[in-house]
């Protein structure tokens, strides 16, 4: 999986980057049933994915520290991408978030793997097509530093 998703963020990055979608497999029926809850669709073996364009959203909103430092976060690089797959099968806390602009549900997977990464996905439903979890974007947080008592 890290070498198609390095292939992937190669492609949004590249001169001429053209739209390609990735496959990172199935929610967990954990994740699918605490969907079904805000969604009010049964959203059973949804695929979730990540696209170029998602990845160049990411870089840019959140890539640069001089943006991403006085919001208290860490500038994500390009190897925070490879941990999607643990971030998203194993999170620590999941958060419904509310609608996008385009009204699709999105849900916020957090998980501290050294620092605190955020990663936020959309509920892209189709009847053609159909339903998947979109990647919309990831930030990081630096992980707290525990407050000696002396």
């Amino acid at each position: 999986m890290k070498k198609e998703i390095k292939q992937l963020i190669n492609l949004a990055l590249s001169q001429k980057p053209t739209h390609k979608i990735l496959n990172l497999g199935k929610a967990t029926k954990q994740q699918t049933d605490f969907i079904n809850q805000y969604t009010n669709e049964d959203v059973t073996g949804i695929q979730r994915h990540i696209d170029t364009s998602g990845i160049r959203h990411a870089i840019k909103l959140h890539g640069s520290p001089k943006t991403e430092n006085p919001r208290g976060q860490i500038a994500i690089n390009l190897d925070d991408f490879l941990l999607l797959p643990i971030i998203l099968k194993t999170p620590d806390k999941i958060e419904y978030k509310g609608k996008n602009k385009l009204k699709q549900d999105v849900f916020l997977y957090t998980k501290q793997i050294d620092n605190i990464y955020f990663v936020a996905e959309a509920v892209r439903f189709s009847k053609k097509k159909g339903n998947k979890l979109i990647f919309e974007t990831m930030y990081k947080r630096k992980k707290p530093t525990p407050k000696s008592w002396f």
